[in-house]
C-alpha cells in the first residue's frame, strides 16, 4: 500500500500501517528458591545465625522460608525468630517432600535448600521419583557436624556448613 501512494504521489507516505512478526513478551517469574530449615531441638542453637543469614535474601524476595520438623510452615519476612512457629520437636524430609510436591507441577521450585544438621531421615520411594521427574535440585546444608546421616543418598548436593562455635 506504501509503494502505491509512493507511485501515485510521487512522495513517500509518512505513516503508514505495515505488519510484521514479532514475538509477544511474557511474564517468566524469576527462579526463587525455597528454603527449608529445620527447626528441630537439635538445631536451635544455629537458628540464630541462620536467620541472620536469610534474612537479607527473603526480604529482597530471593528466597521463600519455611520450617520444618515434621510437619512444615511458611516463615514470614523476619519472623524466624519472632514468631511463634508449629515444631513438634522432631524431625522427618518426609514433611518437606510432600510441601513442595504439593505444589502444581508449573510451580515446582527447581531449586530446594534445606539446612538441617542431618538427622532427618529418608523421602519414600514415590516423592523421590516425583521430584526427580519435577527436576528438583535438592541442595543441602549439614549445619555444626561433620557426619551426613544419609542425607547424601536424597540430595543433589551436599555441603558442610560451619556451627554457631566453629
Amino acid at each position: 500500500r506504501a509503494f502505491s501512494k509512493e507511485v501515485l504521489l510521487g512522495v513517500a507516505p509518512l505513516q503508514y500501517g505495515s505488519q510484521i512478526t514479532a514475538s509477544s513478551y511474557r511474564w517468566t517469574p524469576r527462579e526463587v528458591a525455597h528454603v527449608y530449615i529445620d527447626i528441630s531441638g537439635s538445631m536451635s542453637e544455629h537458628l540464630p545465625w541462620l536467620a541472620g543469614a536469610l534474612d537479607p535474601l527473603q526480604r529482597r524476595g530471593l528466597c521463600r522460608l519455611y520450617a520444618f520438623s515434621t510437619v512444615v510452615a511458611e516463615v514470614r519476612r523476619g519472623g524466624l525468630l519472632k514468631d511463634e512457629i508449629a515444631n513438634t520437636y522432631g524431625t522427618d524430609i518426609g514433611c518437606v517432600y510432600d510441601h513442595m510436591l504439593a505444589l502444581p507441577a508449573r510451580e515446582t521450585p527447581r531449586k530446594v535448600v534445606v539446612l538441617t544438621d542431618g538427622m532427618v531421615g529418608f523421602p519414600n520411594e514415590a516423592q523421590a521419583l516425583e521430584c526427580g521427574r519435577r527436576q528438583v535440585e535438592i541442595l543441602v546444608g549439614l549445619v555444626g557436624g561433620d557426619r551426613e546421616w544419609g542425607v547424601g543418598e536424597w540430595a543433589d548436593y551436599v555441603t558442610l556448613l560451619p556451627g554457631l562455635n566453629s
